[in-house]
């Protein structure tokens, strides 16, 4: 199991990848209809701190559009399955990794009397894996993923044009 720091160093060598790569998520059109924050398919809870970073770097690498995510076995949960590892993707670097810090609670021993009177709560920063919804398969999946818009929509701008003249 990685340490904190082993998990710190991680994250920051996948946004310097992708940076080196000129992989810029911030620069994503939002041309579809699954615009909007990544979020647990699941739980529907928004993803919090670096990782909606970690997901729309992973995303990108991997030409998704959808932004709903889960655990493998939040998505067996939903009644779906993950889809096989492409020959192309190294082993490990098919899901995303996340990280996450959990709050733990032990009670605090007094050193002279061995009693254990208070409660004191530490974090744990631990990792985890979810995969995009384009990444399952399932009934439950298809209201998840994205629909891909057909041919280019071009915006009308006749009714602005006929403004400004």
């Amino acid at each position: 199991m990685p340490n904190p720091r082993q998990i710190r160093i991680e994250i920051t060598a996948k946004i310097v990848a992708a940076l080196e790569k000129d992989l810029l998520p911030w620069r994503r059109p939002w041309n579809n209809n699954n615009a909007g924050q990544h979020s647990n398919a699941l739980t529907k809870k928004s993803y919090r701190g670096v990782n909606p970073l970690l997901l729309q770097l992973h995303a990108a690498e991997h030409g998704f559009s959808s932004n709903w995510w889960a655990t493998f076995n939040q998505w067996k949960q939903l009644g779906c399955c993950i889809n096989r590892r492409p020959d192309n993707v190294e082993p490990g670097h098919w899901g995303a990794t996340l990280a996450v810090y959990i709050p733990v609670t032990k009670k605090a021993e007094e050193p002279d009397t061995d009693e254990k009177d208070e409660e004191e709560t530490f974090w744990i920063l631990k990792k985890f894996t979810v995969f995009n919804a384009e990444q399952a398969n399932g009934p439950a999946v298809e209201k998840f993923q994205a629909v891909a818009t057909v041919g280019d929509i071009q915006p009308d701008y006749e009714p602005a044009e006929e403004l400004i003249e």
